[in-house]
């Protein structure tokens, strides 16, 4: 049998030739041979074949780099990032440029829809539209902050949260669709652990008061009933909540994350200068002085 073209490093050879000595025998591993010259004076491939793929149709050229690399599969996200400048307090009409990284390069479409990513920013979610990228394994997505936008540390919503939105991300050879999966929100790759990007729009329980600080209790870090835990709040990093709160604490007051909501609570004790205990949980505290 011989084929008219073979395909190598994404090149092709003038021909292959299997004759019928080419059978495959089980009793023996040095049966089977690929030549570039037909012939027993050849010069015959010398190596282990572990992979033999027929298709009904000829692939193109893009497609047979894709296999012969073995790259692993499609395009995945392996990080999602911003920039550090944008650590801290945000306003609105603030631009945020998001980063996701991708294993491989990616080529993306907008002929059918713009892709975008889903973030949580507080009542109502909102998205970041692609903007670059396109060719490199970088894609970007652009965030203008709005009023209304409330996050502690921003993030997008959910793993699935990049939408093609009636584009496409594939394959620098735009074959092969890419993997959207994103790092869990959170966890290690993802936006909120890799920035700290704070923006909220919500009054404060009152506007007076002088000093505050936004507390995140991770009530998933304690299992079993949590009603009336007690836990405790080290403030000594905040100086001007540290320095000027009552010895005695009462002016210590918690509000929900909506910073209005008043919560019940009850300080078992408060050490001027250094911490506090409270009961409950997800809270944001501030100190009237």
């Amino acid at each position: 049998m011989e084929m008219a073209e073979f395909v190598i490093d994404g090149g092709s050879a003038e021909s292959v030739s299997i004759t019928s000595s080419s059978l495959y025998d089980t009793s023996s591993t040095d049966n089977a041979r690929i030549s570039t010259n037909a012939g027993a004076n050849g010069d015959w491939f010398n190596g282990t074949v572990d992979e033999v793929l027929v298709y009904n149709r000829a692939l193109s050229v893009p497609e047979l780099q894709v296999l012969y690399d073995d790259i692993g599969g499609p395009p995945e996200v392996v990080d999602v990032n911003a920039s550090a400048s944008l650590d801290g307090d945000r306003a609105v009409n603030d631009v945020i440029d998001i980063i996701v990284t991708f294993s491989d390069p990616v080529t993306v479409n907008t002929g059918g829809g713009t892709p975008r990513l889903l973030l949580e920013t507080g009542m109502t979610d909102k998205y970041a539209d692609y903007l670059s990228g396109t060719g490199t394994d970088t894609l970007t997505f652009r965030y203008t902050v709005q009023a209304g936008d409330s996050f502690l540390d921003l993030d997008y919503k959910a793993t699935d949260s990049l939408e093609l939105n009636g584009g496409t991300i594939r394959d620098t050879g735009d074959t092969i669709d890419a993997n959207l999966t994103l790092p869990v929100p959170g966890n290690t790759g993802s936006l909120g652990f890799n920035r700290d990007i704070v923006f909220s729009d919500l009054p404060w329980y009152n506007g007076a008061w002088g000093y505050r600080i936004k507390i995140t209790i991770d009530s998933t870090k304690v299992t079993g009933d949590l009603s009336d835990f007690p836990y405790l709040i080290h403030i000594a990093s905040n100086a001007g909540l540290r320095d000027n709160a009552r010895a005695d604490g009462y002016d210590l007051l918690f509000t929900g994350d909506d910073k209005v909501t008043k919560l019940e609570h009850e300080i078992e004790e408060f050490v001027s200068g250094k911490e506090s205990w409270h009961m409950g949980e997800d809270t944001l505290l501030e100190q009237q002085c």
